[in-house]
């Protein structure tokens, strides 16, 4: 797969969907994704993984787009689930639901005392992800907003995750991860 090199950028912010052929057009990557995801929803079509390194990849073929890229060595496991988790914030904010205040209130108190909340340093592209997850809840900010970082088990922005209104997906080795911090995350486990 192809990513832009650093400094570099699309001339359009422009995709296709690969299951419908759909064209997508945007003013900013931010407005493209929530495009992309509101189409996919209400089409009943299933995220697509890793669809900002998808996108990257379709618009660095591009023949505007020529020399601007480079291969995209980063792409692994973690990457692709940090991926996966802030599309799952961006589907939710696409359609305005939020957890209230209270609820991301007591969520980010048990966030901030769990061993997991990590503030190690970030890849580029896990740093982009947050970045548009953060964008998304806008103004919102929890009671302990400063003190949360990203969750070493999901691998998902907790400024962003404790606003998150619906089911999570978890495996089995999450999810004994989290059970012994008691994470807010199990109560909205999806079934």
């Amino acid at each position: 797969m192809l990513r832009f090199r650093p400094f570099q950028g699309p001339s359009d912010q422009a995709f296709v969907d690969p299951d419908t052929n759909y064209k997508f057009r945007a003013k900013s990557r931010q407005d493209l994704l929530k495009h992309i995801l509101s189409y996919r929803a209400q089409n009943q079509l299933p995220i697509l993984d890793a669809l900002n390194a998808t996108i990257d990849n379709y618009q660095c073929l591009l023949p505007e787009n020529e020399g601007k890229c480079e291969e995209n060595r980063n792409l692994h496991r973690g990457l692709l689930a940090t991926i996966k988790g802030g599309i799952s914030i961006l589907v939710n904010v696409a359609y305005n639901k939020f957890a209230s205040q209270a609820e991301a209130d007591r969520r980010s108190e048990i966030c901030r005392a769990c061993k997991y909340n990590s503030f190690d340093a970030k890849s580029y592209t896990t740093d982009y992800v947050d970045r548009i997850a953060l964008a998304m809840v806008g103004d919102k900010k929890s009671k302990y907003h400063a003190e949360l970082g990203e969750c070493s088990v999901c691998i998902c922005p907790l400024k962003a995750k404790v606003f998150y209104e619906g089911t999570v997906e978890l495996d089995t080795e999450q999810v004994e991860k989290m059970q012994p911090v008691k994470c807010w995350q199990l109560d909205i486990l999806k079934q």
